[in-house]
């Protein structure tokens, strides 16, 4: 059994140092393979009610995944994680605690690229 400890988390796929030569790396990036499955989950078009009511995606899963493809573009341009998450949750959760949606917003990404798939929710209405 695995510690804890030895999970990689999703700041692990990030450089830090540069690339110097225009090698490919050879395995894809866990990060980018999330935001191309949020983007084929998530279209906004101009009918997007009607397509939300068609594919039976609720409008909490919708907003969920719309902060996570920012969530982890935001990662894709280097910018700090903490950052970017309180924007993110002072844009689309404006009336909730954004110093916990900040939080909650991470958790979510975490899962997301782990498993590819949204975390279930604690509180089932």
């Amino acid at each position: 059994m695995e510690s804890v400890n030895n999970n990689q988390k999703i700041w692990d796929y990030f450089h830090k140092a540069t690339v110097i030569d225009n090698v490919a790396p050879s395995f894809e990036n866990p990060v980018q393979t999330a935001i191309a499955k949020l983007n084929m989950e998530i279209s906004i078009t101009p009918n997007i009610i009607t397509e939300r009511q068609n594919r039976s995606i609720s409008k909490w899963d919708l907003i969920r995944k719309l902060a996570l493809r920012q969530y982890l573009q935001s990662l894709l341009k280097n910018q700090p994680k903490i950052q970017a998450s309180e924007r993110i949750a002072s844009m689309l959760f404006p009336d909730r605690n954004a110093v916990h949606f900040d939080r909650v917003i991470r958790d979510w990404a975490q899962w997301f690229v782990e498993n590819g798939v949204l975390p279930q929710p604690r509180q089932i209405r």
